[in-house]
């Protein structure tokens, strides 16, 4: 399979979940949180002003702005995951890449 092909595969197996995991993995090491520089709404409306496309349901109704602010949520098929910060500082940890599967 061709390295194009491959790619074009991998954004297909995205979902909104994927999403918002990689919103909070970045806004958490760029000041997410309470009293910091970046709240939930932030991140929300930047996934459906940038991710408009996966922000909706099956039936294809846009998904709410309330429902996107919950950047943690998880699924069986999430591809990416919620990347806790460790005491390596701002490091970002990639299980898939480390050989380390989800779970």
């Amino acid at each position: 399979m061709s390295a194009i092909k491959e790619d074009e595969e991998k954004k297909k197996e995205q979902n909104r979940f994927d999403v918002r995991h990689l919103v909070w993995s970045i806004a958490i090491r760029l000041g997410l949180g309470k009293g910091k520089v970046y709240s939930n709404d932030d991140c929300a409306c930047y996934i459906e002003r940038r991710f408009a496309s996966l922000c909706v349901t099956v039936c294809g109704e846009p998904l709410s702005h309330s429902t996107l602010r919950n950047l943690t949520v998880t699924s069986n098929s999430d591809q990416i995951h919620c990347d806790i910060q460790g005491a390596d500082g701002l490091l970002f940890h990639i299980p898939s890449q480390l050989g380390v599967e989800k779970g």
